[in-house]
């Protein structure tokens, strides 16, 4: 009687095929959001995990909804490979709320598989070898407008002589319908930063989708060129009440030009190029009359 159990227990042992890898998994295992309205763009980061990342994992990824399977997107597609040596691989999940869509509550499942390959590569037994994790989603689409953002962060960049000045800006957008802010002014000083040279002001302000967060880049035309050197900046973001949401007074550096527009800086400015450019077009018509004549001879 032992004996056979000793059999049977071999038996299962080696004929139970293997249906996962240790050590991997998905983190955070849900998706999760009660405040999404007609048109909401929502994007979460999904972080999967393995213990031993030893070599290249390839992965496919599954969505089992239905009713919201064409709302979800995936920046990295449905088939991609995590590199060897990646312990934790971050892996964005989207969900974009149809303008038409109907309230109501909503469930999803993204099934996040490894490629089924054969052991037999490995010496085994032939059968297929998989790991999976699985994110949960569970969203609410309801009538409720949110519109919440802040900005996170304020930058005025180095440029080169003859581009316009330049600030990035950081908006995080917590609401959900897409926002940002009403406009942004920038003053121009000398490089003590006690003497005013020029202002300007945009309201071309892209709006940053909702649940996220992103930097735009403002440009402000002041009228004239800058010359290489420091200069003082001074920027202001308003909200819908002109209220100054955030501010930056710092310098910046105006670099030599580059390429083109060093040679027309070199041969005075918007003039140069014009004479550039007419230079260009007696020369090809020379050209041309040369070939002509040549040809005729």
């Amino acid at each position: 009687m032992t004996a056979c159990r000793v059999l049977v227990g071999m038996l299962i042992f080696f004929l139970v095929p293997i249906v996962s890898q240790a050590g991997f998994g998905v983190s955070p295992p849900s998706i999760k959001e009660s405040s999404l309205v007609a048109g909401s763009h929502l994007t979460k980061t999904i972080y999967l995990v393995q213990s031993e990342p030893d070599k290249p994992l390839d992965m496919v990824v599954l969505v089992d909804s239905k009713d919201i399977s064409e709302w979800i997107s995936f920046e990295k597609g449905t088939a991609f490979t995590i590199p060897a040596g990646v312990q934790q691989y971050a892996f964005p999940i989207t969900i974009q709320v149809p303008k038409d869509a109907d309230l109501g509550v909503y469930q999803a499942y993204v099934r996040m598989n490894t490629a089924p390959k054969s052991a037999d590569a490995d010496g085994g037994s032939g059968v297929s070898i998989t790991a999976g994790g699985l994110v949960s989603i569970d969203i609410t689409v309801g009538d409720n407008v949110v519109k919440v953002f802040r900005i996170a962060g304020l930058k005025i960049r180095d440029i080169r002589s003859g581009q316009k000045p330049t600030v990035d800006v950081t908006i995080a957008n917590t609401g959900n319908v897409p926002a940002g802010p009403r406009a942004a002014s920038f003053e121009l000083f000398n490089k003590f930063g006690n003497v005013r040279l020029g202002y300007a002001e945009t309201e071309d302000i892209e709006e940053v989708p909702s649940f996220s967060e992103e930097t735009v880049r403002l440009k402000f035309p002041i009228g004239f060129r800058l010359t290489p050197g420091d200069y003082w900046g001074y920027v202001k973001v308003y909200g819908e009440t002109n209220k100054v949401m955030q501010e930056l007074k710092t310098v910046f550096n105006v670099g030599e030009p580059i390429g083109f527009a060093a040679l027309i800086a070199a041969v005075g400015g918007i003039g140069g190029s014009i004479a550039l450019g007419v230079g260009a077009v007696v020369l090809v018509f020379a050209l041309a009359i040369f070939f002509i004549r040549f040809r005729k001879r």
